[in-house]
């Protein structure tokens, strides 16, 4: 790193300039505090990240950002929105979600793995398929406390290498 240009500019329109140019690597460190807000740039060949600071919220604008803690805790009193334009991950050794009135999950395609268990509970659960749904396992146990009902619109199969049929009273 090469001699550093500094420069502090005090005016009273502009309010606070501090600026250091760094002429051998080109880069330069701008904060800017106009008396509303409080503006931070570095700007080099690659591009340039800003964080603006005013009395209602901090805004960053950048190629990459990284935060590194042992513990981060985000709250907001409205709305928390995080959108990407690619991929998103979360990893985690435990993740839990949860809202107090409801979960919606849409996509193209969802894939929910659980390579020891997955359970879905709620008081009333409904599955549906537009065109079709399968369930497949080795063994496949459907348990009622209450009425069964089997319902098909067309064609109604049952077919196994052995049906067993206990305490059959009425076919129609």
């Amino acid at each position: 790193m090469g001699t550093l240009v500094c420069r502090i500019e005090l005016d009273k329109q502009k309010g606070v300039i501090l600026t250091v140019e760094n002429g051998s690597d080109k880069i330069t460190q701008t904060i800017v505090m106009d008396g509303t807000n409080i503006q931070t740039t570095v700007s080099g060949s690659d591009g340039a990240s800003t964080i603006t600071q005013d009395q209602n919220g901090i805004t960053i604008d950048c190629k990459s950002f990284v935060l590194n803690a042992e513990t981060i805790e985000c709250n907001s009193s409205r709305t928390t929105d995080l959108t990407s334009g690619e991929g998103t991950t979360i990893v985690g050794q435990d993740v839990s979600v949860s809202a107090d009135s409801g979960v919606d999950v849409s996509a193209m395609n969802v894939k929910v793995d659980g390579d020891a268990e997955t359970k879905i509970s709620g008081l009333k659960l409904t599955l549906s398929g537009k065109n079709a749904a399968e369930f497949k396992a080795g063994s496949i146990k459907v348990n009622s406390q209450g009425m069964m009902d089997l319902n098909g619109g067309g064609m109604l199969k049952i077919k196994g290498a052995i049906v067993n049929i206990k305490n059959l009273k009425n076919i129609s």
